[in-house]
């Protein structure tokens, strides 16, 4: 970030508060999740909940979570997450967002019974 002179427009928090986090992802720009290997992804649905403009990486459960309405990219390709920053600045296209319809399947009942069923 220093050799690139970026720090006056990149942030890296560790720790912070519940309201700290709901600010960040009001005014986010966009929520980039460059995840290799995810077990569930929870800042997605977060990120989903406030509305954000969201770039992913091109995985199963990614796909699950957004039943495939995201705008995804090959986490191996920097070229490719280049091309997809690019057209969410450069274009306002709602494909950036997810329709808040899949939390449905999240909602606190929801989970619950699958926990039931399970046992």
């Amino acid at each position: 970030i220093r050799e690139l002179k970026l720090s006056q427009n990149m942030f890296l928090f560790h720790n912070i508060s519940d309201d700290d986090l709901k600010y960040l992802y009001k005014k986010c720009f966009a929520f980039i999740y460059p995840s290799k290997y995810e077990g569930f992804g929870i800042p997605l649905i977060e990120a989903i909940n406030f509305d954000c403009k969201i770039i992913l990486s091109d995985i199963k459960v990614f796909k699950e979570i957004s039943d495939g309405h995201g705008v995804y990219f090959n986490y191996e390709s920097p070229e490719d997450l280049s091309h997809q920053i690019i057209n969410c600045v450069s274009k306002e296209l709602d494909n950036f967002k997810i329709n808040k319809k899949v939390l449905d399947k999240y909602t606190l009942s929801n989970i619950s019974n699958k926990i039931v069923e399970l046992y």
